[in-house]
């Protein structure tokens, strides 16, 4: 969880040099801080006035096939929508692209403060496509898949890394996945970054698998994918993520006799997000064009870019801003601005470090 002494210094080294820049001191923001700071007294969020089902694809539909995609989206003080990121999916890109098309048609009565209608970000929803009458189609995998599944993981076992990596990008290609293939492939995947000790590409894959349509027999795996999933959380400095995955952990009875232990490790998070350290969260743009975060700070700047970064989209609940990035950039994020969460977008297999900033920084 703490940065260690010799990534502390020269990430504090980089820091420094940002803050004394010129370039960008979040006067951006002042306007809207000062009016926030007298608004945010009474805030209504959104409600819906029409929201259209999406269709369900006739492939799909045919091949039996179900799956889901979740999406952050803002609505806008008309009670537009707008904005709208996949932030994950079960690897069906036409559930996907259903979905897009539908959540463009919804309409809202639009969040107020203090009886003002205003933007409303970080909305989330996920949508779940099913077959009336058929218990077992999220268990379904079909043969081609399962053969390169086994091959892959028989590769990993001969440590012949090369070819699982081969047969993973195969499983990869195969855009209209069921529920249970994508489980494995995120398995698979993370295994693989384990053995090649790329531990934030594992916490993706981990992220990635799905027990919202599992059934209670799977309960002993969903507890092992998620201890996994607290413990790097905490490793690579995704406190707010190791927050949320604790709240799933409390509800497994396999995770009954580590309770203790695991809130022993958050309370000592608590305690580190208030000291005078700095979080460095080193992070890489992979599948996706962006990458995002949930912050547990206010003030945070990007160092060591190795790549190309594009754009900075600050998402709260209350405001949403578009930035252009550089290593020269630091940002305050107002105390009246609550669930901050950041979207980077970049070239693909840029790293960079984001860094979560003490407040005597």
């Amino acid at each position: 969880m703490a940065l260690n002494t010799k990534s502390k210094n020269i990430t504090k080294m980089v820091v420094a040099g940002a803050l004394s820049a010129t370039v960008f001191s979040s006067a951006a923001f002042d306007d809207a801080t000062a009016l926030l700071a007298k608004q945010l007294k009474t805030i209504e969020p959104p409600t819906p006035i029409k929201r259209v089902n999406p269709d369900y694809p006739k492939e799909a539909a045919i091949e039996g096939r179900t799956g889901w995609a979740r999406f952050s989206f803002i609505v806008e003080p008309d009670g537009s929508v707008s904005n709208i990121l996949k932030l994950d999916s079960s690897g069906s890109e036409d559930f996907e692209r259903a979905s897009i098309k539908a959540i463009k048609r919804w309409k809202y009565e639009p969040a107020t403060v203090d009886g003002k209608p205003i933007q409303r970000c970080f909305n989330t929803v996920q949508m779940d496509f099913a077959m009336k009458g058929d218990g077992n189609s999220e268990y379904a995998v079909r043969r081609r898949f399962s053969t390169k599944y086994n091959n892959a993981q028989q590769a990993l076992k001969e440590n012949n890394l090369d070819e699982a990596k081969e047969l993973i990008d195969e499983l990869s290609s195969i855009k209209n996945r069921f529920i249970a293939e994508n489980n494995f492939l995120q398995t698979v995947k993370s295994a693989y970054f384990k053995a090649k000790g790329d531990k934030i590409r594992q916490l993706e894959s981990l992220s990635n698998i799905s027990f919202a349509h599992e059934s209670k027999k799977s309960e002993p795996h969903e507890f092992a994918v998620l201890h996994q999933q607290f413990v790097l959380a905490v490793e690579l400095n995704r406190l707010k993520q190791a927050f949320d995955v604790y709240e799933q952990l409390v509800e497994l009875p396999s995770a009954k006799d580590y309770l203790s232990a695991y809130k022993e490790t958050l309370d000592k998070v608590t305690a580190f997000v208030a000291s005078e350290n700095n979080i460095a969260v080193n992070s890489i743009i992979d599948e996706q064009p962006f990458w995002s975060h949930t912050l547990v700070r206010n003030n945070f700047t990007f160092a060591n870019i190795e790549g190309a970064l594009s754009k900075l989209e600050v998402r709260c609940n209350n405001k949403f801003h578009v930035f252009n990035i550089n290593e020269q950039s630091s940002w305050q994020v107002p105390e009246s601005w609550q669930g901050c969460s950041l979207v980077v977008y970049g070239e693909k297999d840029t790293r960079f470090t984001l860094v979560e900033l003490a407040k005597s920084a």
